[in-house]
């Protein structure tokens, strides 16, 4: 986390830190999702989770809502030490704030009004984009339109060759031709890619000066993103600037409001950056959301001592999956709707089914589920507000839901709602409501288990040999269910799983990725080389590190991008001077075979400088088993091949001692999530506190 020294007074990080020996410093992870806000508080003895419906018109105003909760909630805390010391201490708080906003803007075409200015004769590059076919068998492809019209992609007469030698540069007059052409077009940013700009950005860096006199946030493709492929050089470059006007305005009304709040965002790699980086570069943030429940299942999984694992993310829209193998797979380039984007990044699966995903009826007279969602607003017809079937009806129906609780602590369910919802749909498909019910559920879970073989088995794992950590406000609805139909040994389902992307944000390492193109034989001389030109990145990386955060450890992760040549595509090797041993071995494991007589490229080289967050003091959890029973409940299991209700047991898990074992079928309640444990399983808690669900012997 950031040094005492770092200064912050009239940024967007926020106010200045405080010395006072009596200053309760909390570190708040804030996830803000498409149906609900999750804000968990850890520091001081404290511990706090909840959950508020999220506000997709202004997301801001969820997080200003999670916030002022969090400061009532401390309020009734805070007497004990009122009693010790006279008065209540100050209280400080670092917010690390997962954000759709980027995502949401470039999905739903909200970005900021750009100019693209590149080499003359290659402005329409942005639109013509690679000949891949996204679905082979689709005669109608839908493609994204760019992100920048044609009548604003402006060139200029400008080559760089491609081993860095300037041909033409443009002159002066040029320049000035250009700038009055960008002005005329008023945009809101200036992005600039040029052929080459990898390799030598000379060309970019005199266009940028020329242009600085219109005073707009300015992206080029070789500070962005200086890696090979112009394509995806310039698609994120284009991103970035349209999406930097936005940011800046969303991060800086959050930190104006917020007096003695410092300011995170945590970012697509899963480490947390100052909100002024992120407003200076918020293509990085574009899978902020995911990443925060990717890196709380590194950590809770290590802390359990399970090596491996696939991760569910089942929230109210979507579904996010990832692979963890001791370390969370990572990536160099995301697709975001058809748009490549060169960021680092945790590798993340997602797909359109979450509790608020809609059920429907196709023209094939099939039940589907998602990928529409009902969102926060109106919501599945249960939650009081909406009409439209949902996922999360489906389990009101079948009394898997806590219906006289309030899900998250502000919405009552309503099951008479989610028949009506479900009765035209079960008219029409000739069925009971309650085995459309069931059929959802079934349908939801084979587009997860694809989902799930698609980062497991297609990359070289087999899912029986790894544990299923699954988390979000539904996952836990799902989890034995899925586990039986892959063959998976285990179900590990961390505390407070419908915040743990939250809990994730909160206890998040700072990261800063920086990354250089290259194209390198890996021969017996290119060990020396790499080893120097690595060097020269990380002492950069480094660099920048501690001007965001101020002085302290670093450590250094170094990987290269490397593949066959001739290939298109690299894989990610951790570093070392066997770097030609290392990839053939991951091509073996990936693909299943090696090309040992092919020489071997090194095509870019990244460099991540990485600052341990301490881990907070944690307060004592009640462990009281007595008190964790309530009223049996009549519930359905469609899984078992029965839609008869039984009469089953409900328990809290706050008050589950850990290493106590109990049989299912069972829910589990909880304030972020329920957990159903069905016919055939048992679980008990460990004593990292995550609950461990498996096939009874």
């Amino acid at each position: 986390m950031p040094s005492s020294r770092t200064r912050h007074r009239g940024t967007v990080d926020g106010a200045p830190r405080r010395r006072s020996r009596d200053l309760l410093r909390l570190r708040v992870g804030i996830d803000s999702g498409g149906t609900f806000t999750d804000l968990v508080a850890l520091g001081g003895g404290i511990e706090l989770a909840f959950k508020l419906p999220s506000t997709p018109d202004d997301p801001a105003r969820a997080v200003e809502r999670a916030l002022d909760e969090l400061g009532r909630r401390l309020a009734d805390r805070l007497p004990r030490r009122l009693a010790r010391h006279g008065r209540a201490p100050p209280v400080e708080l670092e917010v690390v704030h997962g954000t759709t906003v980027a995502t949401n803007a470039l999905l739903e075409g909200r970005a900021a009004r750009v100019v693209f200015v590149t080499n003359a004769g290659f402005e329409d590059l942005l639109e013509i984009g690679r000949q891949a076919r996204p679905d082979l068998y689709d005669l109608h492809p839908r493609r994204p339109p760019p992100l920048v019209d044609r009548a604003l992609r402006m060139g200029v007469d400008e080559r760089t060759l491609a081993d860095g030698t300037r041909l033409r540069r443009p002159s002066g007059r040029e320049l000035d031709a250009l700038l009055r052409r960008v002005r005329a077009a008023r945009p809101e940013a200036l992005a600039i890619g040029l052929l080459h700009a990898w390799r030598e950005p000379a060309g970019e860096r005199e266009i940028e000066r020329a242009l600085r006199r219109l005073r707009l946030p300015i992206s080029r493709s070789s500070d962005v993103a200086p890696l090979l492929r112009e394509y995806e050089r310039f698609s994120t470059t284009v991103a970035n600037s349209a999406l930097a006007p936005l940011c800046r305005r969303y991060l800086g009304r959050l930190a104006r409001r917020r007096a003695r709040t410092r300011l995170f965002v945590l970012q697509s790699n899963g480490g947390l950056t100052t909100a002024r980086a992120a407003a200076r570069a918020p293509v990085r943030i574009v899978l902020s959301g995911p990443a925060g429940g990717v890196a709380a299942a590194h950590s809770r999984l290590r802390a359990a001592g399970a090596a491996g694992a696939i991760t569910l993310d089942m929230g109210g829209t979507s579904t996010d999956l990832g692979l963890v193998l001791g370390e969370p797979r990572r990536t160099d380039q995301v697709d975001l709707d058809g748009r490549p984007l060169l960021v680092d990044a945790l590798e993340i699966h997602s797909i359109g089914a979450g509790g608020g995903s809609r059920l429907w009826i196709d023209d094939g007279g099939s039940l589907r589920v998602g990928p529409r969602s009902s969102g926060a607003d109106p919501g599945p017809a249960c939650y009081g507000r909406g009409v439209e079937p949902c996922l999360t009806d489906a389990h009101a129906l079948l009394g898997r839901l806590p219906l006289e609780e309030r899900l998250g602590g502000a919405i009552a369910l309503d099951a008479g709602r989610s028949l009506a919802a479900i009765a035209p749909l079960a008219r029409r498909l000739r069925a009971s409501p309650v085995a459309v019910a069931a059929a959802a559920l079934d349908v939801a879970d084979a587009a997860m288990e694809r989902a799930m073989k698609r980062v497991s088995l297609e990359r070289g794992h087999d899912p029986r040999e790894l544990a299923l950590f699954v988390f979000g406000g539904a996952g836990g609805l799902h989890a034995c269910r899925l586990a039986r139909r892959l063959g998976m040994r285990e179900v590990i389902v961390p505390p407070w799983p419908g915040a743990t992307s939250a809990w994730g944000m909160a206890t998040s390492d700072a990261r800063l990725a920086v990354a250089q193109g290259l194209v390198r034989e890996v021969d017996g001389r290119a060990g020396a080389e790499l080893e120097r030109a690595f060097a020269r990145l990380s002492a950069r990386a480094r660099r920048e590190l501690r001007s965001e955060l101020g002085p302290g450890p670093v450590r250094i992760e170094r990987v290269a991008a490397c593949r066959y040549r001739g290939q298109s595509f690299e894989l990610q090797v951790p570093f070392a001077r066997d770097l030609r041993r290392r990839f053939e071995a991951l091509h073996q494991q990936r693909f299943g075979f090696r090309h040992s007589g092919s020489a071997v490229e090194c095509v870019a080289l990244h460099v991540a400088a990485i600052r341990r967050s301490p881990p907070p003091r944690r307060g004592a959890a009640r462990d009281d088993p007595r008190a964790a029973r309530l009223e049996p409940v009549l519930a359905r299991f469609p899984d078992s091949g029965d839609l008869e209700p039984r009469r089953v047991p409900r328990l809290r898990r706050d008050e589950l001692r850990p290493g106590r074992t109990v049989r299912g079928p069972f829910v589990l309640l909880e304030s972020t999530a329920t957990t159903i444990v069905e016919p055939g399983f048992q679980a008990r808690v460990d004593s990292s506190g995550c609950l461990r669900l498996g096939l009874r012997p």
